[in-house]
């Protein structure tokens, strides 16, 4: 496997690379943003360089471009977590899920989309490795370059700990 480009011990970076510029709303979060399911206090976390952030108003934590702590103190109804999880190792993935699962308010959702524009088998991407990711979430929609999967606080999260897998088994 080659470099990946996030490390989780308190959500470091170690490669910023990924991060790519836009002029325009990443698919996912347009996809969200047509279905009317970005709704009160709002986070993109794994921001980049901030634009979806910027465009529809939410905060922005992302270690490298974003990293005021303070971001990560508050709950948010609707947090979106874009590509993210294909360039975490696995064993990452858990303490990256399990941050977002506790800046959920009571009634909140995140909605996490990974690559599937890429084989299953992973590729080298932009300055790292990235991998394909399945989660034990609802599947909110599969479309041909990405899939957008969602964790409500009141269900998922609420029983959900670090080591855990979505189905509270260690």
């Amino acid at each position: 496997m080659g470099i990946v480009c996030y490390k989780l011990s308190g959500i470091e970076q170690v490669n910023k690379s990924t991060a790519i510029s836009r002029r325009k709303p990443s698919a996912p979060t347009q996809f969200l943003d047509d279905q009317g399911l970005l709704k009160g206090k709002l986070l993109d976390f794994g921001s980049g360089r901030g634009f979806d952030a910027d465009h529809y108003g939410m905060a922005a934590y992302d270690p490298h471009w974003s990293p005021d702590p303070l971001t990560l103190e508050t709950q948010y109804d609707t947090i979106v977590c874009n590509y993210v999880l294909n360039v975490v190792e696995p064993e990452d993935e858990q303490g990256i899920l399990a941050k977002v699962a506790s800046l959920l308010s009571p009634a909140g959702s995140a909605y996490f989309a990974v690559r599937r524009d890429i084989p299953r088998t992973g590729q080298q991407g932009r300055g790292c490795w990235q991998r394909w990711v399945e989660l034990k979430l609802p599947v909110v929609t599969e479309r041909r370059g990405f899939v957008i999967y969602r964790m409500n606080e009141t269900k998922e999260a609420g029983r959900m700990k670090v080591g855990d897998d979505f189905e509270g088994n260690k």
